[in-house]
């Protein structure tokens, strides 16, 4: 399975949030006294007082790759209209190179990696392919942890 990043073809989409990449990296980023995001880009000031912005994170910020460089997502009451918040920051075209709607995905395939079933097998024994198929309410979302210790019980080290 392929998905695209940033995609904005038919498909499902987050309310109330967006990305937008930008020219110019944000020196701070806030939350001011009335609970809006606040930064040192006026332009953006302004649209987070128009929209409620009350979250804004800074993605890929560790990313050397230029393609990954300049992505924030920030977040705004989901009773917003998606194409008008988009299409507002768009047209800030001296600050915003792009912005686009949140996809939301949903994956229930087998992985199509080649070394899946080799490498992967735990996850068959644990039945993690039947478990991707369950759809569970936001509310009741379940987090799994693997751990893996990485134990080399022949280690030269230890006597045998």
């Amino acid at each position: 399975m392929v998905v695209s990043l940033f995609s904005e073809e038919q498909g499902k989409y987050a309310e109330g949030t967006i990305f937008f990449r930008v020219f110019n990296d944000f020196a701070y980023i806030e939350v001011n006294g009335e609970g809006f995001i606040e930064t040192d880009q006026e332009w953006f000031n302004l649209l987070s007082n128009q929209f409620s912005i009350y979250e804004m994170i800074h993605l890929f910020s560790y990313s050397s790759e230029p393609d990954f460089q300049h992505f924030y997502s920030c977040m705004f009451p989901d009773t917003l209209d998606l194409d008008i918040v988009k299409n507002t920051f768009k047209s800030k075209s001296g600050y915003v190179e792009n912005a686009y709607k949140d996809i939301a995905i949903e994956l229930y395939e087998v992985p199509n990696d080649d070394y899946y079933a080799e490498y992967q097998w735990p996850l068959d024994i644990v039945q993690a392919e039947a478990a991707w198929d369950v759809d569970v309410p936001p509310a009741e979302q379940i987090i799994v942890a693997v751990v893996d210790t990485g134990v080399n019980l022949c280690n030269q080290l230890t006597p045998m």
